[in-house]
């Protein structure tokens, strides 16, 4: 589970978020008596997590390697500074990655910065990131078993209501809008660098885009290159925005997972 702080700045004022009793968040109706309401169950979907790493020259490269036991399906999330070349490979493209040389994997990314899902037979693994920038770099990855929710909590996918990648050029502002409805439950999770990225509410919006001071919520804050997520979003229905203010050149990518409780 990832952990998150509660931080103070000039452009924003803490502001907490209050939840309701967990099975009102879901959203789930509940007309018949006898049955009893669902579960809310919070699941663990990191499996391996290497934010705000850097090399220092062309050709540094990270590799951890990683067991499948049965077929299973991951996200795989990537977030570089400049060019690099990430993928899932095996033992067989090991030499050929720290080479330089060319390769094969699943979840390639070619010099490109992203989420992809991939789904893996049992085997051994290596996720695995080299810089082909000419000079140093930082990148955050991640990769994540696929949400899993028991058939208790009652809840199907519905969709990937936001899946965005995008570079936030150096003094400007980032802004994306999303809605919360009654009777679904929203999942969060990306990776991001130099990207301080928070959620307000449309007042507060206002205030972000005029350089004023701000409430965002504390409980869907951290910083550094794990942000933002995992999170479940527990908020009232309404409008939002997820919101960034950045000093330097900014790369986040992330995906919204929207399900809904029957």
């Amino acid at each position: 589970m990832k952990m998150f702080f509660l931080f103070l700045t000039a452009s924003g004022l803490l502001l907490s978020c209050t939840k309701k009793n967990p099975v009102d968040d879901s959203g789930g109706g509940n007309n018949n008596p006898g049955t009893p309401p669902p579960t809310v169950t919070l699941p663990n979907t990191t499996l391996i997590e290497l934010v705000d790493r850097g090399v220092s020259a062309k050709g540094g490269y990270l590799i951890q390697p990683f067991t499948v036991y049965f077929p299973l399906k991951f996200t795989f999330r990537v977030a570089a500074e400049y060019s690099a070349q990430a993928a899932i490979i095996q033992e067989s493209q090991l030499n050929n990655f720290k080479t330089m040389a060319a390769f094969t994997g699943f979840g390639v990314f070619n010099n490109q910065f992203g989420s992809v899902t991939v789904t893996l037979q049992p085997g051994e693994y290596y996720v695995a990131i080299r810089n082909t920038a000419n000079g140093a770099n930082l990148w955050s990855l991640e990769l994540d078993y696929e949400t899993s929710l028991p058939a208790s909590d009652r809840a199907v996918l519905n969709d990937y209501m936001i899946s965005e990648a995008v570079k936030i050029p150096s003094f400007t502002k980032y802004a994306k809008q999303f809605t919360i409805q009654s009777g679904y439950r929203y999942f969060l999770d990306g990776v991001s660098l130099h990207c301080p990225f928070k959620i307000v509410t449309p007042d507060q919006y206002a205030k972000f885009l005029n350089n004023e001071g701000y409430l965002y919520f504390t409980d869907y804050y951290t910083i550094g290159g794990s942000t933002p997520g995992f999170w479940e979003l527990k908020l009232p229905p309404g409008t939002y925005y997820f919101v960034a203010t950045v000093s330097r050149e900014a790369t986040l990518t992330y995906i919204l997972e929207r399900w809904k409780v029957n």
